[in-house]
């Protein structure tokens, strides 16, 4: 889902390995010089994924434009020299990685169940999602079916959906680091995203 090649999951391996067992993050902080458990660094992260630290391939794999840090599956602390920032992966990842399937709390907030019923539009709307078309726009004036459809074409196409609402946030709430929980929740649990109110979006700036 998150189209992650074979370094890229082996970096989000060892980011996670230690939180998930005690000897690896103890055998980490032997590795970095200490007694205590600790989280890998960039560097040692490298050295473990056959990756050169002099090359830019850490700062293209784990630089802020990185695919992993992009997708919200990984985080690089910032106080420290490059090589010795530490690799964390946040608790809802580990959460999906280790097996486990709650919503993201924020994502939770917002959530919605939509009662999806056919209508003349499922079948466009079915085939764009089974094309893999990346966004369709569904405008439905208030108390219309823009919500259904978009939901039964998800239904139609087979595939399953997250739906939000943004108009449950506060107008002076940022929006965009909730869409992208929202994105990152869909991705983990398989499904496509259903935005309803997404209008909002186009705010460029969360209103005072």
């Amino acid at each position: 889902v998150f189209n992650l090649d074979e370094t890229e999951l082996d970096l989000l391996t060892i980011a996670a390995a230690g939180d998930l067992d005690a000897n690896v993050s103890l055998a980490y902080g032997l590795l970095r010089g200490s007694g205590a458990p600790a989280r890998p660094s960039v560097g040692l992260a490298l050295e473990l994924a056959g990756l050169a630290t002099l090359s830019g391939e850490g700062m293209r794999r784990l630089g802020p434009s990185a695919a992993l840090r992009r997708a919200g599956l990984l985080e690089v602390s910032e106080a420290q020299p490059w090589l010795a920032r530490e690799l964390t992966v946040p608790d809802r990842v580990l959460a999906h990685i280790a097996g486990v399937d709650a919503l993201e709390p924020h994502v939770r907030e917002l959530a919605i169940e939509p009662v999806p019923f056919e209508v003349p539009q499922t079948a466009d709307v079915a085939r764009a999602l089974v094309a893999g078309v990346p966004l369709l726009w569904v405008q439905a004036p208030p108390g219309s079916a823009g919500l259904a459809l978009a939901s039964s074409g998800f239904a139609a196409a087979n595939l399953r959906c997250l739906c939000i609402d943004a108009a449950r946030c506060a107008p002076s709430v940022d929006l965009r680091p909730l869409m992208a929980l929202a994105a990152r929740e869909a991705a983990l649990l398989g499904a496509g995203l259903v935005i309803a109110h997404a209008d909002r979006l186009a705010e460029t700036s969360p209103a005072p």
